[in-house]
């Protein structure tokens, strides 16, 4: 699933996707207690990146979308809402590439980390550039989860643009699931069904558009990042770097303690502490290399107050963050950020 983990498990969506999804619902209204009951999950599970669950549970979860909402079109709204906020998300970074095809094609390249229940193939012919969909499982029709990665990439647009995706027409290879105006509202071209294969006919100059916030320097700084945690797998420290991907994925949204990532392991807080030790890298010191790697990162998106990082960080308060700044380099994170911006050279 991540670089020196191994392949996952074929036809399984990643728990960080599926988290992903309910986060949208709830901003839409969906009680989350409800959705995740229909998993099989327990919360400390579905918030662990690492995990992977089949298929079928992610349909389950759009059944039951559909039910809650009483709408079988909220797929196409969730898309819209279930979009990438900052450095926990794989995705995040793509935004640094230099153009929206670009873009895209990273968003393609990931897709194994975040599902391979469905290909997600990017043509960037001249002709006509497409995005085609394919379930890697014959009896899988995925209609709901081609809906809603279509109504993903719509959003893609307006995130790095400022504009939705402009598509010249949409072809499903599954069946019309409700009326044919609220697919055409949400794409905004036609759309037909039953047809050979699920495919997007993308605008090339629309493609071609350089990313406001391309920057080479941070997307290099990015993988560096995920590559700690790679380096880790790839030794043999596994619960150190599952750890890794952990506390990347849930510092903002969750308390950063070993007991809640043992949780999210299934193993007991004792021997999740043992084996981290054994390996070299105990809980405090692993989530101190966590918080620097995205800490520099912030400080290069250079978008967010101190209180915001703060919060994305795993800190209460940014009065915590400071005091931890101090200990580790010596001087607060506005210290840092002043050096900077006067063309000095920090500690950091």
């Amino acid at each position: 699933m991540l670089p020196g983990s191994g392949p996952a498990p074929h036809g399984t969506v990643s728990a960080a996707l599926v988290n992903r999804i309910i986060r949208g619902a709830v901003n839409l209204g969906a009680s989350r207690p409800a959705l995740i009951s229909v998993l099989g999950f327990n919360e400390a599970r579905l918030r662990n990146p690492v995990n992977r669950m089949a298929w079928q549970l992610a349909e389950r979860l759009f059944t039951a979308l559909e039910k809650q909402f009483d709408d079988p079109a909220i797929i196409l709204r969730l898309g819209d809402v279930a979009i990438s906020h900052s450095f926990s998300d794989f995705g995040y970074a793509a935004q640094f590439a230099p153009n929206l095809a670009a873009i895209i094609e990273a968003n393609c390249q990931i897709q194994a980390i975040r599902q391979n229940a469905v290909s997600v193939d990017f043509d960037l012919s001249p002709a006509a550039p497409t995005l085609r969909w394919t379930p890697v499982d014959p009896d899988y029709i995925a209609d709901r989860f081609v809906e809603f990665s279509i109504a993903t990439y719509m959003r893609l647009g307006v995130q790095i643009l400022g504009q939705p995706l402009r598509l010249h027409e949409v072809h499903f290879k599954h069946a019309q699931r409700f009326d044919l105006s609220q697919y055409q509202s949400v794409f905004g071209c036609p759309v037909r069904f039953n047809m050979p294969q699920s495919t997007a006919w993308l605008d090339g100059g629309q493609l071609a558009m350089a990313s406001p916030h391309a920057n080479a320097v941070t997307l290099n700084a990015v993988h560096a990042h995920y590559q700690l945690g790679s380096k880790l797998l790839e030794s043999g420290q596994t619960n150190a770097g599952n750890g890794f991907f952990y506390l990347s994925s849930e510092l903002d949204k969750s308390p950063p303690t070993l007991a809640m990532m043992a949780a999210s392991f299934g193993v007991s807080e004792r021997t999740l502490r043992r084996r981290l030790h054994d390996e070299g890298y105990p809980f405090r010191a692993l989530l101190n290399i966590v918080r620097h790697s995205l800490w520099s990162l912030y400080r290069m998106e250079n978008r967010r107050s101190l209180g915001e990082i703060a919060h994305l960080l795993g800190f209460g308060e940014l009065s915590a963050f400071s005091r931890a700044h101090r200990r580790w380099f010596g001087i607060t994170p506005s210290d840092t950020l002043g050096k900077l911006e006067n063309g000095g050279r920090s500690k950091v």
